[in-house]
């Protein structure tokens, strides 16, 4: 409504990533199609804000219809649900960022901490079991996903079976996420050290971390091609693997990997941890 007035020529969608490049094409769906469509109908896109369920619905219903061609995908509505799993996680969100995806990236390959992500504030108990909640929905829309038309747009935009496999790779993902934070409330400290799990659960999560690996190769590589996104992507989720199956990072001088992060301060995460409520802890 804002372009309207101010006489823009037109909107611009755009889809990058920040520390790798680890979401799949049917990630942007939704954003791309909502931009369209409020963009063509900028009054009913008014109104239908007021109510966001109604919004959402439109959003996944031109998914199946426009995209996968085929009103039964149900990928719209796995889409719709991973789309909101980054509010379910804690009681409040780091702006601009998900602790999911913090959870599953270190910020640098040097460490063995989770960044800007407060146990017990931008991850609780409660939290950790919504997102599961959730993802038992998502698997479940996924499975009862319609490929009836895969062998017909095979390896295109359109292609129901590998947008299926790819948001799988994603619930799969956000499910090791969920498992991290967990553990991240058991250890009761103001930061998340991958290094200080219980040998047996980093364990536990490392083999399915590096499961998770493998699939992120093969899937990249049926849209894109191999270069750098790929490597810098790959190289990020096997450091995290690396710290879950050594306890340390990668030529640690015994510093533990602790490093600074910027505009993010020890003060600042004492008051976030101490401002929580201690049931979630």
């Amino acid at each position: 409504m804002l372009t309207l007035f101010e006489t823009a020529e037109g909107l611009l969608s755009t889809d990058w990533g920040d520390h790798g490049h680890l979401q799949p094409l049917p990630i942007s769906f939704p954003g791309y199609l909502a931009s369209a469509d409020f963009s063509w109908n900028v009054w009913e896109a008014a109104e239908l804000m007021k109510d966001w369920s109604k919004a959402t619905s439109r959003v996944s219903e031109a998914v199946n219809r426009l995209i996968m061609l085929d009103p039964d995908a149900k990928i719209g509505e796995a889409l719709v649900l991973i789309a909101d799993m980054y509010r379910l996680i804690g009681r409040t969100q780091i702006p601009n960022e998900s602790a999911l995806f913090k959870l599953l990236v270190l910020p640098n390959r040097k460490s063995t901490q989770v960044a800007k992500v407060v146990p017990g504030w931008h991850v609780t108990k409660q939290g950790v079991l919504a997102v599961q909640q959730a993802l038992e929905r998502v698997n479940e829309l996924l499975s009862e996903a319609s490929t009836s038309r895969a062998a017909e747009h095979a390896q295109t935009v359109h292609d129901p079976e590998l947008a299926r496999d790819e948001l799988q790779w994603v619930a799969d993902a956000m499910a090791i996420a969920s498992k991290i934070g967990e553990n991240c409330l058991h250890i009761r400290r103001p930061k998340c050290d991958l290094a200080t799990f219980p040998r047996e659960n980093a364990t536990e999560i490392g083999k399915e971390m590096e499961a998770l690996i493998a699939k992120f190769e093969a899937l990249w590589l049926k849209r894109s091609r191999k270069g750098t996104g790929l490597k810098d992507s790959y190289q990020r989720l096997k450091h995290t693997l690396k710290v879950l199956q050594d306890g340390r990072a990668p030529e640690d001088k015994g510093l533990g990997g602790l490093v600074a992060e910027s505009g993010y301060s020890i003060l600042e995460s004492v008051a976030q941890l101490f401002s929580s409520v201690t049931d979630d802890l």
